[in-house]
């Protein structure tokens, strides 16, 4: 008995920006390019292959010098930094108070890295940058009791809490440059992210929600957080981002893209 031939039509595949790309996955959809037909055995069935959908045209206009203060060695930070193609320095947490920090714009202090032995005179550190050079400080993810011990002492405070029901997120100032420049941050994104928030914080009576929970009283359930100070201005992320955007997740992509890229 002759074996069926089944014939697929050929699938070119768009390729998308190759910053925010990992090798193995465009391996994957250049095969598609490559094997344009798949050859079945006797009255098989074609088996749907699974394309994974990757960003595409996610961009960062990064401003100024960027440094990154680790938590560690293996955090994803940088890998997801490399994606956008966004040039940094490491920096490392313990010689943070003896680092000149003035030639920087923007300091990225890692998801979890204040929970370290020198997590917080380091921290203490930065805030004194933020005043005296106008540094911008973007503080990633951090447990809920170590924000109030780090902050308890600053000038800079924030007031988290831990929530354990689902959260819808919404941007109450949704024109601000964080949410639209380079990239525009969608309602999408916001839901692919919501199920990752498990955090909320407001700030001082200077801070302001530009993510929230809460479109009636944003600034009381705030997601991405905003304070200026004096010449500078610091921002909290209440979700972890660094491991998805390393992984090439547009949502987290943007965010990190758009930060970087706005002063």
């Amino acid at each position: 008995m002759l074996a069926r031939l089944w014939l697929l039509p050929m699938i070119t595949p768009r390729l998308p920006n190759i910053r925010s790309v990992h090798r193995g996955r465009l391996v994957l959809l250049l095969a598609g390019a490559v094997f344009p037909f798949v050859l079945f055995g006797c009255g098989s069935t074609p088996r749907p292959v699974a394309v994974h959908h990757l960003p595409e045209n996610i961009m960062a206009q990064p401003r100024g010098a960027i440094g990154l203060v680790l938590a560690n060695s293996a955090s994803p930070l940088p890998t997801a930094m490399r994606a956008l193609g966004i040039p940094f320095r490491a920096l490392p947490l313990a010689l943070i108070p003896k680092t000149d920090l003035s030639s920087y714009q923007i300091l990225v202090v890692d998801e979890l890295a204040l929970d370290q032995d020198v997590g917080f005179a380091a921290y203490a550190s930065m805030i004194d940058n933020v005043k005296q050079h106008g540094l911008t400080l973007l503080l990633l993810y951090q447990q809920t009791p170590t924000i109030v011990k780090a902050t308890k002492a600053l000038p800079f405070k924030l007031y988290p809490r831990d929530v354990e029901y689902r959260l819808s997120l919404t941007s109450p100032r949704h024109d601000d440059p964080v949410m639209t420049s380079p990239n525009t941050i969608t309602t999408a994104n916001l839901d692919s992210m919501s199920m990752r928030t498990h955090q909320l914080v407001h700030g001082g009576p200077d801070s302001r929600a530009i993510v929230s929970a809460n479109l009636d009283n944003p600034d009381s359930s705030g997601v991405f957080v905003w304070e200026p100070r004096d010449r500078g201005a610091i921002w909290y992320i209440a979700l972890p981002i660094a491991a998805r955007a390393a992984d090439g997740y547009e949502a987290e992509q943007k965010v990190l893209a758009n930060f970087m890229s706005n002063k």
